[in-house]
């Protein structure tokens, strides 16, 4: 009866309770900057309190309290460690302290190891940090190379290379020389005849990868052409060249398959605009594939069914959702409803019932349980690094 009675005490306190970890930068009376690392407490969509995890003068040179920020790509990993993808750090959210000091490049989590990789005057090569022990060991002194994009299972790669067409090598992992090499043409275009030099293929699987090739169909009247315009003294004249409106490329995707050695079309998009940006796969909040255009236009990709459609809104999981066209703002909606609006796509933070933006405010926060908006009025410099259970 009293363990029973426990485990209802329990789950009656934690149900509905989230804490929203948030990174906020702020100077002191000695212009000295500072970081607060916060926490957000929530309980059933009522704010219940702020609390501060750690301090940190950015300035400060002990190895065992750094300067650190948030900027750059940081998460929570099981529900308690704030890795910094930034830094190469580790922050225990339980005991409040940190586990592992800033200094390597993080690689990747799997189960209870966080990798890193190190290449300075400390040394070259893989290491591990154990969750269980709180340890961290050197696994080995090989170089890694950065241009290599390995398939899930760690047994083939592939490099592009060149310019003009572009090449994808494929190689076994102890490979010296690549087992194939898949001509990609050209990558996507940034302005009149301007290609990019790489493009971002994609592993499907263990075996088969995704590619582009992009063909630009700029008509002869629609190019860059030298414009004249007076230098600041009026005496000189400059020719710069002006971007004039202008068709789009044309986009393949490809499947190639590294056991038949045989590339497939998968879908083909007529008209893209062009960008400084690469095009991009990814994967969205419910594991569907998504393709995004250089020109920031999204699409849905069906592989087997050899079907592409345009890709509306971001799936982000826990029943979220965002626009990906900005008008007056991004479009937000939770089951499908629309529930607000966000000035960046990027900066928004889904967990279960709870939904955290930025606002002109500060913070802005919407939950299911009372289907409202709050808002925190704190630091105008601050990175949120997203949602814990209680």
């Amino acid at each position: 009866m009293r363990l029973l009675f426990t485990l209802t005490l329990l789950s009656s306190f934690c149900f509905g309770q989230k804490s929203l970890i948030v990174a906020e930068y702020q100077k002191d009376k000695s212009e000295n900057w500072h970081t607060y690392l916060v926490s957000y407490h929530y309980k059933k969509g009522n704010f219940i309190s702020k609390d501060t995890l750690y301090t940190a003068a950015r300035e400060q040179e002990d190895r065992y309290k750094p300067s650190f920020d948030y900027n750059h790509g940081s998460f929570i990993y099981k529900d308690r460690y704030l890795v910094s993808t930034a830094r190469g750090h580790i922050f225990d959210l339980k005991t409040r302290a940190i586990i592992l000091p800033p200094g390597d490049d993080f690689l990747k989590v799997s189960g209870d190891s966080i990798f890193f990789y190190r290449n300075n005057r400390l040394g070259t090569g893989l290491l591990a940090f154990d969750l269980k022990t709180n340890s961290y060991s050197l696994l080995n002194q090989d170089k890694i190379e950065k241009d290599k994009s390995w398939s899930p299972d760690q047994k083939n790669y592939f490099k592009v290379v060149g310019s003009n067409p572009l090449k994808i090598e494929l190689y076994k992992k102890d490979g010296l020389t690549p087992e194939f090499v898949i001509d990609a043409g050209t990558g996507p275009y940034f302005s009149a005849n301007r290609p990019h030099r790489r493009i971002v293929p994609y592993w499907l699987d263990n075996r088969s990868l995704l590619y582009t090739t992009h063909t630009v169909t700029f008509p002869p009247d629609r190019i860059e052409k030298p414009v004249p315009r007076l230098a600041s003294d009026t005496s000189t004249r400059i020719y710069e060249f002006v971007m004039k409106e202008a068709s789009n490329s044309e986009v393949r995707i490809f499947q190639y398959d590294i056991v038949s050695q045989k590339s497939e079309l998968i879908a083909k998009i007529d008209s893209v605009g062009y960008s400084f940006l690469r095009d991009m796969f990814s994967l969205d909040g419910k594991k569907q594939l998504i393709y995004r255009a250089p020109s920031l236009a999204w699409y849905q990709l069906n592989v087997r069914r050899h079907k592409i459609s345009p890709y509306l809104f971001t799936e982000l999981g826990y029943d979220f959702s965002v626009e990906n066209k900005n008008i007056q703002g991004y479009t937000i909606t939770y089951k499908g409803q629309e529930i607000g609006r966000s000035t960046s796509r990027y900066e928004i933070y889904a967990a279960k019932k709870f939904i955290a933006t930025p606002i002109r405010a500060g913070l802005g926060i919407w939950n299911a349980y009372t289907r409202k908006w709050s808002s925190h009025a704190i630091p105008k410099r601050f990175d949120v690094i997203g949602w814990t259970d209680h």
